[in-house]
């Protein structure tokens, strides 16, 4: 089965299998020079003494509350979307729950080379995401009319 879609898809015609075999090995040539360089010659320190600067830029220290309200706000519609979209399935589905997980983990992860202060933040806004999600889907099955306008 995957030899015939490989055969009829790659290597159907002269032209075809020419383009197959360049297009590998000019992406072999590519990823092989940057698995070598990110291995061998990059300064990854730079990343770890420059973390903050990554994240917020040069904004103001005492005004970094405008961010995190910013990502606050922005997830939390994003949770509404999401619940009132899927008011008629369930919301927390294996994939869902393992896309949650994995975001948390993440959270957990940043709080080593950044702050537990923040990684503790951006697990509260993960939970807020799945609190208006939750709110969301049930606000959907209220009004069941909310919603349909939407394109999709």
């Amino acid at each position: 089965m995957i030899l015939y879609w490989i055969k009829k898809n790659l290597f159907s015609t002269l032209f075809d299998s020419l383009l197959t075999v360049i297009s590998s090995l000019l992406l072999l040539w590519i990823s092989s020079s940057l698995f070598n360089w990110g291995f061998t010659q990059a300064r990854w320190a730079v990343i770890s003494d420059n973390l903050r600067l990554f994240f917020v830029g040069q904004y103001p220290l005492n005004l970094l509350w405008r961010p995190w309200t910013s990502l606050a706000i922005i997830l939390a519609s994003a949770g509404f979307s999401w619940g009132i979209l899927t008011r008629n399935n369930p919301l927390f589905i294996a994939f869902n729950l393992s896309v949650i997980g994995i975001l948390a983990a993440l959270c957990a992860i940043l709080a080593i080379p950044i702050s537990l202060m923040s990684s503790l933040k951006l697990l509260g806004i993960l939970i807020l995401l799945i609190i208006a999600a939750y709110s969301g889907k049930q606000l959907g099955q209220k009004f069941s009319s909310l919603g349909t306008w939407l394109p999709f």
